[in-house]
């Protein structure tokens, strides 16, 4: 299987990762928080995130559920997962 390539976003995130021994201190919200920020400041209307799920707990994706991401696209060992901006 492969990625859908009917969907559309204008802008991507891709292999963001936070070390283990950094995780549940905040780091992975602000950079989410500042990307998301980053994004509307250039007029963006949604973000994606794509990666390899075989190295991803699921509470991992859940944490981006939490976000407002919503998976749009699955393959084999890839992820995509969009979240709609607002201003």
């Amino acid at each position: 299987k492969s990625i859908d390539t009917r969907v559309q976003c204008d802008t991507l995130l891709w292999a963001l990762w936070i070390d283990q021994a950094y995780r549940r201190k905040g780091f992975a919200t602000a950079l989410m928080n500042n990307a998301e920020e980053l994004a509307r400041k250039y007029n963006r209307k949604q973000i994606a995130l794509e990666w390899d799920k075989r190295d991803t707990p699921r509470e991992i994706i859940e944490w981006y559920e939490r976000r407002g991401y919503q998976k749009r696209a699955f393959a084999d060992y890839e992820i995509l997962m969009i979240k709609q901006l607002t201003k």
